[in-house]
């Protein structure tokens, strides 16, 4: 049998799925989850964190339940990404290997159809991930993913650490 993963990369809008709403001071910046991450120059990041559907966190063991999607928030200031009349265009890869090395996933990018980002909106950016099969016992799961300005510079690579129940 095959392992099976669904990958979906989402915007969401406003601050409703923020643990923060509202200005983070630029000396409080959180990151949960042991969420590796590299930030281009001018990207300055304000959070990032796993949470389940319904806004739960994510424990800091990363663990979570077969079927079960897990999202990552990436949350960073505005201006990050080159704006043109508040309208943004970004890019997202997601690509999720076992503890063993086979790769289960690898989408080039995620956003390829969207177009038209409120520069507001782009600053919540939330990639999400589900194992729906394994047919034996995995450690974990290595999340890889690159988030990056279409019409600059700028870009977000990272990566954490999912486990299966």
């Amino acid at each position: 049998m095959r392992k099976i993963i669904l990958a979906v990369a989402t915007i969401f809008f406003g601050t409703g799925l923020v643990v923060a709403q509202g200005a983070v001071p630029a000396s409080v910046v959180k990151i949960s989850n042991a969420i590796k991450l590299k930030l281009s120059v001018g990207v300055k990041l304000k959070t990032a964190y796993l949470f389940f559907d319904g806004g739960k966190r994510v424990p800091e063991s990363n663990m979570a339940d077969l079927n079960q999607n897990v999202n990552m928030m990436v949350q960073i200031d505005r201006g990050g990404w080159v704006e043109r009349d508040g309208i943004v265009s970004i890019g997202a890869s997601e690509k999720i290997i076992t503890n063993t090395g086979n790769t289960i996933l690898n989408e080039p990018d995620l956003f390829a159809t969207l177009t038209d980002i409120s520069a507001d909106d782009a600053q919540y950016i939330t990639l999400k991930a589900v194992i729906t099969s394994m047919t034996k016992k995995i450690s974990y799961f290595l999340v890889t993913f690159t988030i990056w300005d279409k019409w600059g510079s700028g870009k977000i690579t990272g990566s954490y650490k999912l486990k299966i129940r």
